[in-house]
């Protein structure tokens, strides 16, 4: 990576190519083939991004990225992955490996933000700070998935992490909730630990990071295999994941009521 850093500005000046172009220079990835797509809003969609992996290269695709954030943020998990940090979710257990991807999901999007915030300080928090308003909220108003309180947990998680990062991101909705409505031993130390590393770390330290983190939220132990899978304690991890349960149906009107209201 260039020891210069990248001025937002330019990213928001520039089309979808030149976008992907110039962060494939700055990252020293031009030998990976990655594609990208922004496309307008529709149908109340907008300020969205996605990454698919294929066997040819990446495609970046995001919807109404006026700022060209969501196409670093979405750059930026190729670069994770094209430098070994990250990890193989699979897993002949679909509750676990649902929990694995959000886990993952959740350790390399704070890593991330600690990377855009070197690079632009304080000019995408707002970018932030929407993206993770809607995400949380669409999971709490019905727009998300309805089979699992996973994803609600994990991306609160997220956004209580990243608010760290931006003093503007203390009254956002994930710091409201997932700090004074809902609270406990195992969030807390997820946060204090996820929030010890930034987007500097090796492989090695990634790896670190990811079971100290683990062993922090479900008090168990994650062990990276040779065939680039991780191993965890199912009965650890569902009680987790049952425990957020009971307690987000106790009080899922109320946080609905109170979330319909912003």
């Amino acid at each position: 990576m260039k020891t210069t850093k990248l001025d937002p500005r330019t990213l928001y000046d520039l089309d979808m190519e030149e976008r992907i172009s110039l962060l494939k220079d700055h990252y020293e990835l031009n030998h990976i083939n990655i594609e990208g797509e922004n496309k307008k809003a529709f149908l109340g969609l907008k300020h969205i991004g996605s990454l698919e992996k294929g066997k040819d290269g990446y495609n970046i695709t995001v919807i109404d990225d006026s700022t060209g954030y969501l196409t670093l943020h979405e750059f930026l998990h190729v670069w994770l992955e094209e430098t070994g940090r990250t990890f193989d979710v699979s897993n002949e257990d679909p509750e676990l490996e649902d929990y694995l991807f959000w886990f993952r999901n959740t350790i390399n999007d704070y890593l991330i933000e600690t990377e855009v915030k070197k690079q632009a300080r304080e000019y995408y928090a707002g970018d932030a700070k929407y993206t993770r308003d809607r995400d949380l909220k669409g999971q709490f108003l019905g727009g998300g998935f309805q089979d699992s309180t996973l994803p609600v947990l994990m991306l609160g998680l997220t956004s209580r992490a990243i608010s760290t990062l931006y003093p503007s991101m203390k009254d956002s909705i994930s710091a409201q909730l997932f700090g004074e409505c809902i609270s406990s031993d195992g969030i807390e130390g997820f946060i204090n630990t996820l929030t010890q590393y930034d987007s500097s770390i090796n492989p090695e330290q990634y790896q670190e990071a990811v079971k100290r983190v683990h062993k922090a939220f479900v008090c168990s132990d994650l062990t990276f295999e040779d065939n680039g899978k991780v191993k965890v304690n199912p009965e650890s991890v569902k009680y987790v994941i049952q425990d957020f349960e009971r307690v987000y149906n106790r009080i899922q009107g109320l946080l609905k009521f109170a979330l319909g209201r912003k």
